[in-house]
Order: structure tokens, then C-alpha cells, then sequence
């Protein structure tokens, strides 16, 4: 039978995970950890694209809409296992047969022991095998846009279960729509996986008797293992930081966590093979280190044990104390072994003792992406192409379709007359077909089909001809115009085949913060043409950022008009634009500005004494184009970006001033100067701060004094500053701070005078200190 320890994995073999059989010596059972594709019988992938190309117009009534037609349909089929190639197996063979003194267990009598063997089998005696896999098993398969529609997956057959003989093989099978063979198509090639498979697969093993005892003094061992895990973090000035934890990852550690923890195993069978291997060892410590872990988890910090460890003291990982994360990011999910700085105690004692000696079902998920399945070669060639849309009888099929707006725009109707005649040269047969498209609403769509005859060399002769007839709402004659041939397939009909000019307006580039409308001027220039729609003025603005103009053109076959802008600006200003030609069917609008002209201000200085900074810009063209502005600072955080649009990007010189005002009511009014884009720097420079700590721990509150009043004085004439501050002592306060903080002009001078009044317990007992004048930061008082 499969014993799970110890399992060997050979150098060169991915993904693939061999056991013993302690029955058999010569048994070893190929667990697959990524399934592949079954190979056929030219040894190729069992994978297969199918992409079927048609013509599905032929099946669609000409008035239908044209947009939802597909012209892709797809077959995609694919048969996985968890397969070991034979490849794979000669190396295994090889390496399995150079193994010298390796441990083999073997089952005798009910147990399971392990022998030290010399030499590895013969290679030809070597048997390769899977597992026998058990129920319940599933396989599931995924495409990409799977419920996005039909044009993604139509339909999808094939097992949720895989065989569960040999190799687990599994088939699945998909019809896809035009998107899902693109996606699929394309996938490997863009450097993405369109495809997915997954298996849940389970099969019997036999695990070695194995007796394990956990125990100790609970109070002790909570103690021990809370001191030992609790994060220590350090911080030293702005955004600067340590933090360290330490980690628990194998059993000799946890074994150390604490004197009163017992952690005693007997690993029995294991023992009897002297000189087994280390990797035997490391398996069977880290299956311990696993029970144990998870049983003391259990009884000191799982929820439903009581008292348990409060919510709000679970840790998390010390990374989420960084200072530099994040505000905005979610919480690290909450880990026992991490705690905060809590008090919490455990009484008594706990005991664990299990023995492991029987068969256990053991579970597997093999998965992997289409990617990691195939080569981009080998998926290339599993593309195979079916083109269903060239039959023997060919087909004109043109689509038909006018873009006139019949609800704005004087036009009644516009008839399509459609015409196809070519003498067949192989048959001598004239093949004609004419018909007749009337379009009233503009949302029309019509094909125009037709046999088409060949030439000498088979080949279809594709031209017709077409001509249009325009019927408008205010004039009782038709406009017609002349037949064109064509071998277009997509007759769509727009302003600049029916005599008549249609522009579409919108309002495109244009800073709504400087232009508050534009006004459009069109005009047809035929000085024959009499008509009043020839010329038109149409305003846009954000309200309005669209409109259109319409006009004959008297069967003039010129479709050029010509257009000006007129730009009111914000300010109150108006700029005009030369006069432009145009054929485009739309005109978008942009800004009659090269550049931008961007300044940040930056305040500096200190709030307070610093109340408000106001800067004032002002930007004037040569040409009369002018902009002015101000904004006013009253903290630090805040700054301003002036932006000034350029009509001559080479004109770039403005002026600005900055002028400021103090909490104690004085001002400093600037001048005008020059300005350079960029960033200025605007305000006083920050001044100097006269930092004083008055410490009282020498005074005696207890037998002495009752109260002392400290008297704190600082005066520069020449600067205009004059600061007092008075601190009220006593035995309530003492242990508190008293400090002293103001700006100074005279960086230099720190010289302050200060008076100490004493009231002792005893009303007769007075004293006075100073005036004294001194300089020192910590003003320590002594009486």
C-alpha cells in the first residue's frame, strides 16, 4: 500500500511526487502535481482550436441590423490527465536505481517499519504506477468570458469528474462565439491565458505509527509564549523606524518557547532505521511541528475558548505599524502569534497525547493555466481554420445604408437605385438584378444581392452601379444624381454623395475656464447659390457643446465650406480666428491658445506670527490678450497653480506681489516684479523660536512651599517684541511641564529675565528671587 513518508522527488522531473509501496520494494506510485495534456497517437497534444469562418449575411433578411452579425464560430476541445510522460519515467527509473543506503518502509504484522536498503532496484524491475484514486473526485475547466453571452461560450459538454483509472483523464468541449475564438485564438500570443483547468483527487495512504504528548503548566506556558512573541518596535524622529518579531518555523523552536511546555514524541517504526535519512526526519518533525502548533493555537488562542484572547488585542503583521503605509489600505488580516502589549492570565495545566497509526485519505488539487500547459509553438498548430463562407455559386451582397438626419434636416426621403449586369465568359449568360432602397428615417439598413457572372480565369466580376435620388421637404423637384460604379460591400451613403453639405459642431479642446462661448460662423462660397441656409451662426458653450449646420449645394459637386470662430472670454474679452476651409463632416472647435502658462506658489514662513499672504498676477499679451488673479495663503499646507493660456507661446513674461499681514495687526505691502514659470516662493522666511522649559523638581511641596509663582519676561526694542508668561506652581501641578515657546526677530539674542515668588505652608514664610536675567533653555528653580 502507498506510505506517505518518506517521498522522493527526483532532480529534473517537475511536478511530480513519487511514494513507496511497503509491500512491494520494487512498487513506487507517480503523483502528478499539474496535470498536462494526453498526447494522441502522433504524439501531439490533445488539444484542438477549430475556428469555422462564414458568411452570415447569407442567412439574414437585407432590413435586419447588420452590427450583430458573427462571422467566427469556434470548436474547442481539449483532454487533460495527470499524466507522468515516458520521458519523465526513464528518469526516474535511472535515478531511482543510483540511490544507495535509502530508507524503504515496510508493512509486517500491523506495522509499519522502515529498512536502511544498500542499492536502488533494477531499472528493469521498477514498477511505475499511480495511485488508486478515490471518490468523491471533480475536474473543472474555465474560459475566460464564460456567462458573459453567447458571443463568448454558446455551449460546453463534458464530465465534472475525471476517470479515475490510471492517469485521471478528462475531456472537455466547448462551442464558442466569434469573441470567445479571438480571445482564445490570441491568448497565448499576447501573453495571457485564456484557459484554466483544475482537479480535486484523493487516494488512501498509510501513515507510520507516530505517538505524540503535549502538555504543561498552562499559566507558565501562556506567560512564556506571549513574552516570547510580542513585536518590539522602535522610532526615532520623523518617518524613521525598526520593528522585529521573531518566527516559529520548525519544532525546535517551539520546543524552546517555554520551559514548562512538553512536547514528547515517539516516532517508533521510524527509529529502526539506523542511519535514515534526513529528509525522513525533517517530514516526520515538520508533521509534528504542524499537530503541535495547531493544538496550542487551539487552547490559548482560539475564539471559542475562554477567557481567549480579546478581539482588539489579536495582532497583526509589525508591518502594519510602518509608518510609511498607507492610511487608506485594508488592515492585515489578524494573527494569533503576533499579540499586542496585553494583560491576561491562564490557571492549570493542559495534556495532548494521539497516536498515528492507520490509513488516511490524502487530497491533491493539481491545477494550471492554459499557458503552463502548451508551448506557443505547439498551441499554434493545434489552430486549425474551416472557411464556409466562398460556396461554388458566389454572391454580390452589399449593405446599404444612408446617414442623412431626416428629423433636423429638410429631406423627405432618399431612394438607392442598385443595378447588376456582367456577361458571364465562361457561359456566355448575361446575369442582371436591379432593385430599389427607399430611405425615410435614416435607421434603414438593406442589402443588395445578386448572382454574379465569372471571368475567363473564374473569378467573379464584382462591380454594379448605383445612383441616388434626393426628395426634399421644401422643393417639389427631385435632385438626381449621376450612376457610379463600385465593388464597395458596404454602400453607406453620407452628406458628400447627395448634394448637400451637413456639419456637426461640438465644442472640442477648449478651456471652459477662459472661454465662455464661441460663436461658429458658416458659409457655403458658391456666389451662384441664393439660398438663406448657405450661411449660419451657431454658438457653443458647455450648456450647449454641440450643433449642426445644413445646406444645398445646387448640384454642385464641391463639398468645401469655410468657417470662423469668435472666442468670449471670461474676463470679458473676445478673440477672433482667421477663416477656415473645411470638407469634414464635423468641425470640432479648439482653443485659439499654443500653450499654457503654469506658476505654482509656494508660502512659506510661519502661522502665526504670520496671519495671511495674498499674491496678485497679472499676464498682459502685446497683442491686448490680459489676465489677472490673486489667492490668498493662511497656512503652510496650502498652495496655489496659476495657469494663464498662451495665444503666442513665446510670450511667457508676468508680474506678480505678495502682500502680508501679522496677528499682532502689522503688514508688509509689496511691490510689483517679474515673474519665471515654475515655482515661487512667496512670504517670510521662518523665524526663530525662543524655547524656555521652567523646571520645578527642586522645589520641596511637601514641608516648604505652598505655592511658587514664576514671572517670565522678553524684551528686543529694536525689533519691536515684547513677550511675558507667568507659571503658577504647586503641589497639584509640579509634575507637570511649564514651557515657554515664542517667536524671535533677533535670532542672537535668547537673554530673558524671570522673578520667582515663594509662598510657603507657613504664612510667615515668603521669598522672592530676581528679577534675574539668563539665557538658559532650562530654567531650573531652587529655593
Amino acid at each position: 500500500m502507498l506510505n506517505i513518508f518518506p517521498s522522493v522527488v527526483v532532480p529534473g522531473v517537475d511536478n511530480v511526487t513519487l511514494y513507496h509501496d511497503d509491500a512491494d520494494p520494487n512498487l513506487f506510485y507517480m503523483i502528478s502535481n499539474m496535470p498536462v495534456f494526453k498526447t494522441g497517437v502522433d504524439g501531439k497534444p490533445m488539444l484542438r482550436l477549430l475556428v469555422i469562418g462564414r458568411d452570415f449575411y447569407l442567412f439574414k433578411d437585407k432590413s435586419q441590423d447588420l452590427n450583430s452579425a458573427e462571422t467566427e464560430l469556434g470548436v474547442f476541445n481539449m483532454t487533460t490527465a495527470l499524466q507522468v510522460t515516458q520521458s519523465d519515467q526513464d528518469k526516474i527509473r535511472a535515478y531511482l536505481a543510483s540511490l544507495r543506503n535509502y530508507a524503504r518502509p515496510y508493512f509486517n504484522n500491523g506495522r509499519v517499519g522502515f529498512q536502511i536498503v544498500a542499492a536502488g532496484p533494477n531499472p528493469a524491475q521498477i514498477k511505475l504506477t499511480y495511485p488508486e484514486w478515490t471518490t468523491p473526485a471533480k475536474v473543472t475547466f474555465s474560459i475566460a468570458g464564460q456567462g458573459a453571452g453567447d458571443t463568448f461560450v454558446k455551449a460546453q459538454t463534458g464530465s465534472d469528474a475525471p476517470s479515475l483509472l490510471t492517469d485521471c483523464t478528462a475531456n472537455y468541449q466547448a462551442t464558442l462565439g466569434q469573441e470567445g475564438v479571438e480571445l482564445l485564438r490570441q491568448s497565448l500570443s499576447k501573453g495571457y491565458s485564456a484557459a484554466s483547468v483544475w482537479y480535486q483527487v484523493s487516494f488512501v495512504a498509510r501513515l507510520p505509527a507516530i505517538n505524540i504528548t503535549i502538555s504543561g503548566d498552562a499559566s507558565n506556558v501562556y506567560k512564556d509564549i506571549k513574552n516570547y512573541i510580542q513585536v518590539h518596535e522602535t522610532y526615532s524622529g520623523s518617518k524613521s523606524g525598526s520593528w522585529s518579531y521573531p518566527q516559529v518555523s520548525d519544532l525546535n523552536q517551539l520546543k524552546t518557547i517555554s520551559s514548562s511546555l512538553h512536547i514528547e514524541y515517539d516516532d517508533g517504526d521510524f527509529t529502526q532505521a539506523a542511519g535514515a535519512s534526513s529528509d525522513i526526519e525533517k517530514q516526520i518533525e515538520t508533521f509534528i511541528f504542524t499537530t503541535a502548533t495547531n493544538y496550542i493555537q487551539n487552547v490559548f488562542f482560539a475564539a471559542p475558548f475562554s477567557p481567549g484572547v480579546p478581539t482588539a488585542e489579536l495582532g497583526t503583521d509589525p508591518l502594519e505599524h510602518n509608518p510609511w503605509k498607507d492610511p487608506n489600505a485594508a488592515p492585515t488580516a489578524a494573527n494569533q502569534l503576533w499579540l499586542k502589549n496585553f494583560t491576561q492570565d491562564m490557571e492549570g495545566s493542559f495534556g495532548f497525547s494521539a497516536t498515528y497509526n492507520k490509513n488516511f485519505v490524502v487530497t491533491k488539487n493539481p491545477s494550471a493555466t492554459l499557458e503552463g500547459l502548451i508551448s506557443k509553438a505547439d498551441y499554434q498548430a493545434s489552430i486549425l481554420e474551416a472557411d464556409l463562407s466562398v460556396p461554388y455559386f458566389q454572391i454580390l451582397d452589399a449593405a446599404i445604408a444612408v446617414t442623412a438626419d431626416f428629423v433636423n434636416d429638410p429631406i423627405a426621403a432618399i431612394i438607392v437605385h442598385c443595378e447588376y449586369k456582367q456577361t458571364d465568359e465562361m457561359t456566355g449568360e448575361v446575369r442582371q438584378h436591379s432593385d430599389d432602397f427607399k430611405f425615410t428615417t435614416g435607421q434603414e439598413q438593406y442589402r443588395f444581392q445578386a448572382f454574379m457572372a465569372k471571368a475567363k480565369d473564374g473569378t467573379p466580376k464584382d462591380q454594379y452601379t448605383y445612383s441616388t435620388q434626393l426628395i426634399y421637404k421644401f422643393s417639389a423637384e427631385p435632385v438626381n444624381n449621376p450612376p457610379v460604379t463600385t465593388n464597395t460591400r458596404e454602400l453607406f451613403l453620407g452628406y458628400n454623395n447627395l448634394s448637400c453639405v451637413r456639419v456637426a459642431a461640438v465644442l472640442g479642446s477648449v478651456p471652459v475656464d477662459t472661454v465662455a462661448r464661441v460663436q461658429v460662423h458658416f458659409e457655403y462660397p458658391d456666389p451662384n447659390l441664393k439660398i438663406p441656409s448657405k450661411t449660419k451662426d451657431i454658438f457653443l458653450s458647455p450648456d450647449h457643446p454641440s450643433d449642426s449646420w445644413f445646406t444645398f449645394t445646387g448640384n454642385n459637386p464641391s463639398t468645401e465650406y469655410t468657417y470662423q470662430c469668435t472666442y468670449f472670454l471670461t474676463n470679458g474679452e473676445t478673440i477672433q480666428s482667421d477663416v477656415q476651409r473645411s470638407s469634414s463632416g464635423t468641425c470640432a472647435v479648439s482653443a485659439p491658445f499654443q500653450d499654457t502658462l503654469t506658476v505654482t506658489f509656494v508660502p512659506q514662513g510661519q502661522f502665526p506670527p504670520t496671519q495671511q499672504i495674498v499674491v496678485s498676477t497679472v499676464y498682459v499679451d502685446p497683442d491686448g490678450y490680459r489676465e489677472t488673479a490673486s489667492h490668498s495663503f493662511t497656512n503652510l499646507r496650502d498652495t496655489w497653480a496659476w495657469q494663464v493660456r498662451l495665444r503666442d507661446k513665446t510670450k511667457r513674461t508676468f508680474q506678480y506681489k505678495v502682500d502680508t499681514t501679522f496677528i499682532d495687526g502689522s503688514s508688509d505691502t509689496g511691490e510689483w516684479k517679474d515673474g519665471a514659470e515654475g515655482t515661487i516662493l512667496v512670504g517670510q522666511l521662518a523665524q526663530k523660536i525662543l524655547e524656555v522649559d521652567v523646571v520645578p523638581s527642586l522645589i520641596d511641596f511637601s514641608k516648604t512651599w505652598k505655592l511658587v509663582i514664576v514671572k517670565l519676561k522678553y524684551v528686543d526694542d529694536a525689533n519691536g517684541v515684547d513677550q511675558e508668561q507667568m507659571f503658577q506652581i504647586s503641589a497639584q501641578n509640579a509634575a507637570g511641564q511649564f514651557p515657554w515657546r515664542f517667536p524671535v526677530k533677533d535670532q542672537k539674542n535668547k537673554t530673558y529675565t524671570y522673578e520667582v515668588d515663594a509662598y510657603g505652608i507657613d504664612p510667615a514664610q515668603k521669598k522672592v528671587v530676581g528679577p534675574t536675567s539668563t539665557d538658559n533653555a532650562a530654567l531650573v528653580i531652587e529655593l
